[in-house]
């Protein structure tokens, strides 16, 4: 299944992304990750029936507005999906 990557509507290139079924690991482990080519493609084997999450993180320098409260800002996303 492939995922396309964006942030603010541009695509992220070489990002991992982290994908994991329902009862893999009771912890966040990941049963398989992949990473964005240079469009914002990642890439994933979907082997299993059930419950899955694919997430992802972004982590950039602050920006000129919160460049006196924080060193860096984090942005996060996830899709779950149920795979028949």
């Amino acid at each position: 299944m492939k995922f396309l990557v964006l942030f603010k509507g541009k695509p992220v290139q070489h990002k991992k992304v982290f994908a994991m079924y329902e009862g893999y690991s009771n912890y966040d482990a990941a049963s398989c990750t992949a990473s964005t080519d240079a469009k914002g493609i990642a890439e994933i084997r979907i082997d299993r029936w059930g419950t899955w999450v694919v997430k992802t993180k972004l982590e950039l320098p602050a920006t000129e507005e919160f460049a006196d409260k924080v060193n860096q800002e984090n942005y996060f996303a996830s899709l779950t999906f149920y795979v028949p």
